[in-house]
């Protein structure tokens, strides 16, 4: 499962748990569960909204409702997800950036896809 496959899903649900957050998707292709255990950025109006920045968790809960229009592993081994309103989530996928051994995941259904 590719994190493209987010396309045209609605996120319904954000949660924080202790040092990670799940980002819930509904869409017609079923829902799914984006983990991000290193903490992903919000970029709104070139604005960067990162863990201890005022208004990080407002920004994320934001989202809700949101129309997801483009998702990607970039180059740089960032998830980018970009918003209906121009809002970016961008979850680093660096290894030096994560005290375990995983930077993300995602699940739709059965499928599991582990960064």
């Amino acid at each position: 499962m590719n994190i493209d496959s987010l396309e045209s899903h609605e996120i319904s649900g954000v949660m924080f748990i202790r040092d990670y957050i799940q980002f819930l998707f509904e869409g017609e292709r079923g829902s799914g569960i984006l983990t991000t255990y290193n903490l992903p950025m919000a970029v709104v109006n070139g604005q960067r909204y990162k863990r201890n920045t005022a208004g990080y968790r407002d920004i994320l809960c934001s989202l809700i409702n949101k129309i997801v229009e483009k998702s990607e592993v970039t180059d740089d081994r960032k998830i980018k997800i970009t918003f209906e309103n121009c809002v970016e989530l961008v979850v680093p996928l660096e290894v030096d950036e994560n005290d375990g051994f995983e930077a993300a995941m995602l699940r739709i259904g059965e499928a599991i896809t582990v960064w």
